[in-house]
């Protein structure tokens, strides 16, 4: 796992972001996230954000095939692992809550450990139990709480966007997730390769 370096990643992520094209596009496939996720009750916020994660992803390597609003619902070949994971997430949440004191910290992290768990499951095809077996595995090593902090300094922007009210977030939301695939993508080793170019004639 490599180690991360937070002012990179921000700006890794910022750039993102801010090419042509993508804050739009991003921008629409945050409201269509946002709309689908409150319509059905928070059950299909995890292929929502899966498909999030996918466009970004190609938006990362360079897909010379630019990702479409509609991209988005491909999130639905992760239904099953993601709405289990967050199923799962939400009742360790619920009795973290009556811990005292050592419950809110670790509901904080919680959050920012199902950032990751997402990615793993979307990114690494892995299964909710692998997912959650790998996150107890890196809790163990100083290179994956850097990835925490990461998660946890990208939810701060999101949360920025609260200010702006909801236009705001509409802004603050995909620039926080385009941080954390490039974390992700930085600490995990590049594990996903670029789309290739064609070769000039």
């Amino acid at each position: 796992m490599t180690k991360i370096d937070i002012g990179n990643e921000v700006k890794r992520g910022w750039e993102l972001f801010m090419a042509p094209g993508n804050m739009v596009l991003l921008i629409l496939v945050t409201l269509v996230a946002a709309l689908l996720t409150l319509v059905s009750c928070f059950v299909l916020a995890g292929p929502m954000v899966a498909g999030e994660f996918l466009i970004i992803q190609r938006l990362l390597k360079n897909d010379p095939e630019k990702p479409k609003v509609g991209d988005i619902f491909k999130g639905f070949d992760y239904f099953v692992n993601t709405f289990l994971f967050l199923l799962a997430g939400f009742c360790i949440g619920a009795v973290l809550v009556f811990i005292p004191v050592l419950g809110q910290i670790s509901g904080i992290i919680l959050g920012e450990l199902l950032s990751i768990g997402l990615m793993l499951i979307v990114f690494e095809k892995m299964g909710f139990v692998d997912a959650f077996k790998k996150l107890l595995e890196g809790i163990s090593t100083g290179p994956f709480w850097m990835l925490v902090l990461m998660m946890f300094i990208a939810n701060i922007i999101f949360s920025l966007g609260a200010i702006a009210c909801f236009v705001g977030v509409l802004f603050t939301a995909p620039l926080a997730t385009c941080i954390m695939v490039c974390a992700y993508d930085t600490a995990y080793g590049d594990t996903t390769p670029a789309f290739t170019q064609p070769e000039a004639p």
